[in-house]
């Protein structure tokens, strides 16, 4: 340690920023480590003073303004300047010793107004640390960087300070989001949109207003695949039910929606009503192929297949042309399944017959199994 320390005071003589972040990076590392205060002041000066980066300085995104760049822009930018990388050795620093955070305070309260947006998101690195030492100051930092510049929502960890903080301020951090949203920066509009659908089904925004919103299909999409991640939790499956039967009923295409049937999401019967509710919307079509894989891998084993199967007739009736062969195998594969399960119960024996017919309207030349197996039985 005292050489080290030599060594890095030898650095911080006037450093370059090739130096300086060398200096961060081995504090960064060594964290846990106790560094003599004059070296920590050494750090903080460079967080406060040092030069680079430049207000408008982007080493990474030539001819490209920091008005331009995106969340991810941002954060290469952070790890690879002297203030950024001061700042999220500091972060570094206040997990390992946290009874030493006030010699950093006042350095964060300068650094919050930083003029290059890069070093906004160390700055957020810091104020999640800060959460478990003073949840006021960390707060502060929080919204004092949203109101600055929104792409610290692209920041690592940005969700958890949103997800904490956001009972105490909902319409400041509704109104961030919302402007978020509508940004013509892609991955910003993905994080915000991602952060808010994941509010709606927590029960933390309200679902009416939320859908009252204007979205691309993109984040439609991007919706659809938080209430699917979010679906196997019972706390939030009514609102994740919710969110895709609203989005079923404004979106031709949710590529995302196919996710839903994997993983061990669904469960029969508990999901039953649900999924014949989604194969009866207009858009039913896009997932009638997805039902049937699902009733395909699993074990028919409960009469409740009957009426999801019945359900995929009339999407794929509706779409028959569009509709590729291997589904109707798929569907035939299954009642097939079904109608052995089945065979003592007239109810799903009545309900094999009404898809044989749908089978039969549709591909003729494909009922020839279940011909057979009707008449053997």
């Amino acid at each position: 340690m005292p050489l080290t320390c030599e060594v890095l005071r030898w650095f911080c003589k006037n450093p370059s920023a090739q130096m300086a972040i060398l200096f961060a990076h081995i504090l960064h590392k060594r964290a846990a480590e106790n560094w003599p205060s004059d070296i920590l002041q050494d750090l903080i000066e460079i967080a406060r003073c040092h030069a680079n980066p430049e207000p408008d300085s982007s080493p990474f995104h030539f001819g490209k303004s920091n008005a331009e760049l995106s969340c991810d822009d941002l954060l290469l930018n952070s790890i690879n300047c002297a203030r950024g990388c001061a700042l999220n050795a500091i972060a570094a620093l206040l997990w390992e010793h946290p009874k030493e955070a006030e010699q950093f305070k006042s350095v964060l309260k300068h650094s919050v107004e930083d003029e290059n947006p890069a070093v906004l998101l160390s700055v957020l690195h810091c104020a999640v640390v800060w959460y478990n030492i003073d949840k006021i100051f960390s707060k502060s930092l929080f919204d004092r960087l949203l109101a600055r510049d929104l792409r610290v929502f692209g920041a690592r960890q940005a969700w958890d300070l949103l997800y904490l903080f956001h009972n105490t301020k909902s319409e400041f951090y509704a109104e961030r989001l919302k402007i978020a949203m509508q940004s013509p920066i892609k991955d910003l509009k993905k994080y915000a949109t991602e952060m808010a659908a994941t509010l709606v089904i927590m029960g933390q925004w309200s679902l009416q207003e939320f859908v009252s919103l204007l979205f691309t299909e993109q984040q439609k999409d991007t919706i659809c695949r938080q209430a699917v991640i979010h679906y196997q939790f019972d706390e939030a499956r009514v609102y994740c039910q919710q969110l895709l039967q609203w989005l079923m009923d404004n979106s031709p295409k949710l590529p995302s929606l196919s996710l839903l049937f994997h993983n061990v999401r669904l469960e029969i019967p508990r999901d039953r009503s649900f999924i014949i509710e989604l194969l009866g919307k207009e858009c039913g079509s896009i997932i009638a192929g997805d039902v049937l894989h699902y009733s395909k891998t699993a074990n028919i084993d409960s009469k409740d297949y009957a009426e999801i199967l019945f359900a995929c007739c009339a999407p794929l009736s509706i779409q028959q042309q569009f509709i590729p062969r291997y589904h109707v195998d798929d569907l035939i594969f299954c009642v097939v399944q079904l109608f052995r399960f089945g065979k003592n119960d007239a109810g799903v024996m009545k309900r094999c017959l009404d898809i044989w017919d749908a089978v039969y309207r549709m591909y003729p030349l494909s009922i020839q199994p279940l011909a057979d197996l009707l008449e053997q039985s």
